[in-house]
């Protein structure tokens, strides 16, 4: 495929995206379906606009670990990166009820704070 049949390919899937979303901005698993967080968060970092409202709304941890990435270059989302950037200060290491073998010391993020860490949201916090 050339450059240019890659570009054109881009745009024709940004424009689907673009027709898929619901009112509000957000994506769903399939068009026009409730809007979930990785399809939306997916097509913003693809370099669809962000619904900023929508993406206010989000409610669990991992999905706050993946906004100051996909914000990073959106100059109008300073105030929610600078929010989910504080939350994931504060998410760090939130551990509690596990195993005795367990080390509690590992810097790291889990799924939902006050479970062990994982590697993925891990990775998520640290992009």
């Amino acid at each position: 495929m050339t450059q240019e049949q890659l570009a054109d390919t881009r745009r024709r899937a940004i424009q689907w995206l673009h027709r898929s979303r619901n009112d509000d901005g957000s994506l769903g698993y399939l068009p026009r379906r409730a809007g979930r967080a990785e399809p939306t968060l997916l097509a913003v970092a693809a370099g669809l606009p962000p619904p900023l409202d929508w993406l206010d709304t989000l409610s669990t941890a991992w999905e706050w670990r993946l906004l100051p990435t996909v914000l990073a270059h959106v100059a109008e989302a300073g105030g929610l990166r600078d929010r989910a950037l504080a939350r994931l200060q504060v998410d760090q290491g939130l551990v509690s009820g596990l195993d005795p073998g367990f080390d509690a010391g590992i810097p790291a993020w889990g799924w939902v704070p006050g479970t062990a860490p994982w590697v993925e949201p891990t990775c998520h916090a640290l992009l």
